[in-house]
């Protein structure tokens, strides 16, 4: 073969590799970004350790949520939509290592769930788990957009009716009594794992330090029966384990824009003796609300 000919055989597999490579879009490019709901998970079943939550039907793009305790919750995780298998578990974190295997192939609640791309979920697991009484209740996240100068609450009822029925959530000021009529904003008659709509309420000054808003709970057979009370703080927890509460910009009372939801949740529960690893459960007396925020400004 002479130099003019295997200079043109070479030429000639140069374009047909070149060719090639053309018709392989893909080919040394990221993979093409796929449709993803955003969901984060709240923990509010009173008699179990931390929780775990994990999609069972695929694992790309299906961060689990591991070891989220009662009154917990997590971030909004991007995950592929459509129909969703999930499955929660008990956390074998507390347990000592001969029986941290079996406990984690505990199945505490399971459900498919359908999730549309674009759109945001709370998913609150809540009621029992001793006797099968617990559910995933699945929120979906209307998102909205406050009124300059303005913020937006919501509440979300994660008591069992075997506890409390519907509730009256108010939302008051500082120096004002929680229970207090009119409020500022209100929730009437909330029913046990329901979410409240939207109300927007003007940002709290920043100056006195004090000033904040606060949810009163009542029943609502009973107007004046105090169910829980809680004070926003000026800035609320991100909901990241080991990460600081103030990572700007974050949901506040005092930053217009904020989009914040409160979620009542019920009292511990004693858990049958021997089933539980106790260190793993934090104790609380009474109903009492936690703070998400659903929107930074």
């Amino acid at each position: 073969m002479t130099h003019r000919t295997l200079a043109l055989v070479l030429a000639s597999a140069a374009l047909v590799a070149t060719g090639c490579d053309n018709t392989d879009p893909n080919k040394g490019v990221a993979p093409p970004q796929r449709d993803l709901a955003f969901v984060r998970y709240v923990n509010a079943v009173p008699d179990t350790n931390s929780l775990d939550f994990r999609y069972i039907d695929r694992i790309d793009d299906s961060q689990p949520f591991i070891g989220v305790q009662f009154r917990s919750f997590t971030p909004y995780q991007g995950t592929p939509a459509g129909n969703r298998q999930i499955r929660v578990f008990t956390n074998p974190a507390a347990f000592p290592l001969g029986q941290s295997l079996a406990v984690s192939q505990q199945v505490i609640e399971e459900r498919t769930v359908s999730l549309v791309a674009g759109t945001y979920y709370t998913i609150v697991h809540a009621g029992r788990a001793q006797g099968d009484q617990d559910s995933l209740i699945v929120i979906q996240d209307n998102i909205p957009t406050p009124p300059a100068g303005q913020l937006a609450f919501r509440a979300i009822h994660a008591v069992p009716a075997s506890i409390v029925g519907n509730v009256n959530v108010l939302v008051n000021i500082d120096g004002v009594a929680p229970l207090a009529a009119p409020a500022s904003a209100s929730f009437a008659a909330l029913a046990p794992f329901a979410a409240s709509a939207y109300a927007n309420v003007p940002v709290r000054p920043a100056t006195p330090a004090t000033s904040t808003y606060q949810f009163g709970v009542e029943a609502a057979a009973a107007p004046g029966t105090a169910v829980a009370s809680a004070s926003i703080a000026g800035v609320l927890l991100t909901g990241l384990t080991g990460q600081p509460s103030t990572v700007p910009p974050s949901a506040s009372v005092r930053a217009a824009g904020s989009v914040i939801t409160g979620i009542v949740f019920p009292s511990s529960v004693a858990p049958l003796p021997g089933n539980l690893a106790i260190s793993d459960r934090p104790a609380f007396a009474t109903p009492g609300f936690r703070f998400l925020p659903d929107r930074n400004p």
